[in-house]
């Protein structure tokens, strides 16, 4: 039987380790269903602290790694941070949406387009929103 040099084994675990944390990353940022348990589970701030691990990697094992340890590892960093920054953008979308619903709801109710829709369209009312035709 042909067994692993000690230097081997450490690639192995190497490897291993980035694969892991890749894969906590995504569960993390509910790209993948977490296998416990089935579910979709999203922890940006968690995503977060694994990318700051796999960095911390990356930035301690420098000059130690294979060429293809050190392309894995720049690889797997790269498309978590990407995953990462789009969850961000999606957030913060998602919260300036409630926050524009949340305005039109205290500022009268209704959007504009909820007041077009009452109405009518502009053929059927001359032209005028219903500002304009409430103010003749």
């Amino acid at each position: 039987m042909n067994e692993m040099t000690s230097e081997q084994k450490e690639q192995a675990l190497f490897t291993a380790l980035i694969y892991s944390l890749h894969a906590s990353g995504m569960q993390q940022m509910g790209k993948i269903a977490n296998p416990m348990s089935g579910k979709v589970e999203r922890d940006l701030a968690q995503a977060q602290y694994t990318i700051d691990m796999l960095d911390m990697l990356k930035h301690r094992t420098e000059g130690n790694r294979t060429e293809n340890e050190s392309k894995l590892l720049k690889h797997v960093l790269a498309e978590l941070q990407m995953n990462y920054v789009d969850e961000v953008k999606l957030d913060r979308k998602k919260a300036a949406e409630a926050s524009a619903q949340e305005s039109d709801k205290s500022a009268g109710g209704e959007s504009e387009g909820e007041d077009a829709k009452k109405g009518g369209t502009p053929e059927e009312t001359g032209g005028k929103t219903e500002t304009e035709r409430s103010a003749n």
